[in-house]
């Protein structure tokens, strides 16, 4: 993935909003605002948001994937049998 990434300061943003925002919509990418020199606030196009947004929830659903084997090579499991007639009798109703 190539960087698309420009650094602007807040007040340059500022001054002209609709060109900075013209340019980040025909290039995509992200502007990164800086307020004295530092990194404050980051602009990015929807597209590319949502992109890395999907790109993120798949990254946090292979680290699942992964914990959840490694449960099952470390015998942290049990058969589904088991697990119900366990949580049956620990939340059964009183009668």
């Amino acid at each position: 993935m190539k960087n698309r990434e420009r650094i602007e300061s807040l007040a340059a943003f500022e001054n002209d909003p609709a060109a900075s925002i013209k340019k980040l919509r025909e290039s995509g990418g992200s502007i990164v605002l800086t307020v004295d020199g530092k990194p404050e606030l980051v602009l990015q196009d929807a597209v590319d948001y949502r992109k890395d947004r999907e790109a993120l929830e798949f990254a946090h659903a292979v680290q699942s994937l992964r914990s959840s084997l490694d449960d099952v090579r470390e015998g942290k499991t049990q058969p589904v049998e088991d697990a119900v007639n366990e949580l049956m009798r620990r939340y059964e109703p009183p009668r």
